[in-house]
């Protein structure tokens, strides 16, 4: 049964890579319900691991490198920031602080150095009081990341341009809207805020989609036909990709969402290049 979110009382919150795509959301949803968190975000020159957590009612841990192909070849740096920082977070916030520890779906089957660390945070939450883990599955929405597919397939498509597609377009991924991501991060904050569990959760529609669907899905909002280029599949890439869990709060959903995010890249022609 889905829920609607009310009477948050989180204390004193912080949102580590508050100042990237989810953690720009969940900051805004946040002073929504009046609740103004800290920062730690290198882009406000904050680094988590050299910042002082002993004062945190709740950590929305976000902060991470992110991106399968880069994990290849920046490994140092990645397990530098996403284990070795994700470590120091929960060696020195307080016990009774609750943290929600942001992973991903490639910790799964660890195919990647990338999914390699965010395994190992997971492992490590479970030894620490107050912190759960969950795996968003493809996140996706306003100001994204230009790197990631949807966004990708949306500009080329306003602009009339063939969108790239690696592999055969059959690979399917369990595409989560942002708004909805956010909503279900303030739902575990919550649940059973004193709890000790250190559990694991899928965070998804558990829905499958083909790249070949989405992208048809954009072109029919963006009036475009272009056909997509295909190339050779990426590097440690799943095939297959679908949250075992559903949402527990009232959710947008795909269909809705990627309209809403198509309808922003369309409003915000000048602003792409300065795409969170």
């Amino acid at each position: 049964m889905v829920k609607e979110i009310t009477d948050l009382n989180l204390g004193k919150v912080l949102v580590t890579g508050g100042l990237g795509f989810i953690g720009t959301h969940l900051v805004n949803k946040l002073n929504e319900y009046g609740i103004e968190p800290d920062i730690c975000d290198l882009k406000n020159g904050t680094d988590i691991r050299s910042f002082d957590y002993s004062e945190y009612d709740t950590i929305f841990h976000l902060a991470a490198l992110r991106g399968v192909p880069a994990s290849y070849n920046r490994m140092e740096e990645y397990f530098s920031t996403n284990v070795y920082g994700t470590y120091l977070i929960m060696l020195n916030k307080k016990p009774s602080c609750r943290m929600i520890n942001v992973t991903s779906s490639s910790a799964i089957k660890m195919l990647s150095p990338y999914g390699m660390t965010k395994a190992i945070s997971e492992f490590m939450g479970k030894e620490f009081k107050n912190v759960i883990s969950i795996r968003p599955y493809n996140v996706f929405g306003e100001n994204q990341l230009t790197e990631a597919v949807i966004p990708q397939f949306i500009m080329n498509s306003i602009k009339g341009e063939s969108s790239t597609i690696m592999g055969d377009g059959l690979t399917t991924r369990d595409f989560s809207y942002v708004g909805d991501v956010v909503n279900e991060l303030i739902y575990y904050a919550k649940k059973d805020g004193t709890s000790t569990d250190n559990k694991i959760y899928n965070m998804g529609y558990s829905e499958e989609r083909t790249l070949n669907s989405v992208l048809s899905d954009v072109l029919f909002l963006c009036v475009c036909s272009k056909e997509p280029i295909y190339l050779s599949a990426r590097r440690g890439d799943q095939r297959r990709s679908r949250s075992t869990e559903k949402f527990h709060t009232d959710i947008i959903g795909f269909d809705k969402g990627l309209k809403r995010t198509v309808k922003w890249f369309m409003d915000n022609k000048k602003s792409w290049s300065d795409v969170i």
